[in-house]
């Protein structure tokens, strides 16, 4: 509510030559106080009162930004995906900044103009009511009191509609919007402030992370213990090689730089050529989907590959065993866990690989849930009309 004081003397008589005045305050209504708006002043008000909602609501939800940045942080496995996952972030900032700063211009300009014309057409009627005869000014109000209501009084009322209901609106869109955010990403430590429970809660915070610590630390001594065992077997096998290097050195079997050569060989090794990959992921029908992928034959799949669907990572495993060309591939249940059409493009890239090389083919057969046969060759192939002789018989009718 806006209060505007009208001075309006009772009498008008001058006693002793003093002028007795009596101020009367008369409350206006929020809707009296816009009833001087035109069509256009309200077009103005709506915009601006649109743009200041959009602006302050940029504050809320930038922290849901951030949490996504946090998230890209967490489980992104690789510098080249963590730069292109956090640069779509940054994207997400940019729109925000460049959104904020329309609406911020929108507000200030739609509140502000809207404002001074009403606050214009406040004075021209003001000017209208004053336009009196001389005896008026004598009697009822001074000179001085038309000026200064004139000049004074309308910068009131041109900030009270202007600008700071524009400032009013984002504080009410920014608490609004802070809420339901706040209750949609988490209600349950959204009233901990509100109810002053910080204390309460980060004690049973600290309860939950006490039980936590002490399966930290049986985890650690077990993790530490681990660790070491196998840095102690990794420089020990370090000893024994160089042992058994130096017996043949000194028994004249090998020179000094043979031992060097094999010990490096096996330890660095030689990595496979560009070719080489490129033809065993052509062998495995993994070339085509490997060339669709964003960066290629560079893309960082991760520890747990989750970018890639059962069946890729079934052909891209193929690839990896059959990159150097081995004599002998063992598959131990290849086309498990997969689907019909990923299991016949695994069949189609085993059939490939399995061409000029031995191949051991692992395979469990189950009937009602339990394991049909179980027992070495010559044990299975002694069961009559069992499932792993009917197997080798008939592919020996094949090879004949």
């Amino acid at each position: 509510m806006s209060t505007i004081e009208n001075s309006r003397p009772n009498s008008g008589a001058v006693r002793e030559g003093q002028v007795e005045e009596k101020k009367l305050g008369s409350t206006v209504s929020v809707h009296k106080l816009f009833s001087f708006a035109d069509s256009m002043d309200k077009f103005l008000m709506t915009v601006g009162t649109i743009a200041a909602i959009c602006n302050r609501l940029a504050q809320p939800l930038m922290t849901l930004i951030f949490g996504e940045l946090i998230d890209v942080f967490g489980r992104a496995e690789g510098k080249h995906i963590i730069v292109h996952e956090v640069s779509k972030v940054v994207l997400e900032y940019v729109y925000l900044a460049l959104g904020c700063g329309a609406e911020a211009f929108l507000k200030v300009a739609c509140w502000m103009i809207t404002g001074e014309r009403q606050s214009a057409r406040i004075r021209n009627l003001y000017l209208k009511a004053i336009l009196q005869d001389i005896a008026y000014f004598d009697v009822e109000v001074s000179a001085g009191e038309v000026i200064g209501r004139m000049s004074g009084d309308t910068i009131l009322i041109q900030d009270a509609i202007g600008e700071k209901v524009g400032k009013f609106v984002q504080v009410i869109a920014c608490f609004t919007g802070g809420f339901v955010i706040a209750f949609a990403k988490g209600w349950r430590l959204t009233t901990v402030a509100p109810f002053s429970a910080q204390e309460r809660i980060v004690e049973t915070y600290k309860k939950k992370c006490k039980r936590l610590s002490k399966n930290g630390v049986k985890q650690g001594l077990v993790s530490g213990m681990g660790f070491g065992f196998s840095i102690f077997l990794l420089y020990s096998v370090y000893a024994t090689s160089f042992y058994a290097g130096a017996r043949l050195v000194r028994d004249g079997k090998a020179t000094t730089s043979d031992v060097f050569r094999v010990y490096y060989a096996l330890t660095m090794g030689g990595n496979a050529t560009e070719a080489e990959i490129i033809e065993a992921a052509k062998l495995a029908n993994a070339h085509q989907f490997i060339s669709g992928l964003q960066q290629g034959y560079d893309t960082v799949v991760g520890e747990r590959v989750v970018q890639l669907s059962g069946g890729q990572k079934q052909r891209l495993a193929i690839a990896r065993a059959i990159v150097k060309s081995p004599k002998i591939l063992l598959l131990d249940e290849a086309t498990s866990a997969l689907d019909v059409v990923s299991e016949k493009i695994v069949e189609e890239a085993l059939d490939k690989v399995m061409v000029n090389r031995t191949t051991i083919i692992v395979a469990h057969i189950l009937k009602n849930g339990s394991i049909v046969e179980k027992g070495n060759h010559n044990a299975l192939i002694d069961i009559k009309h069992g499932f792993y002789s009917s197997l080798v018989k008939i592919h020996s009718n094949a090879l004949s």
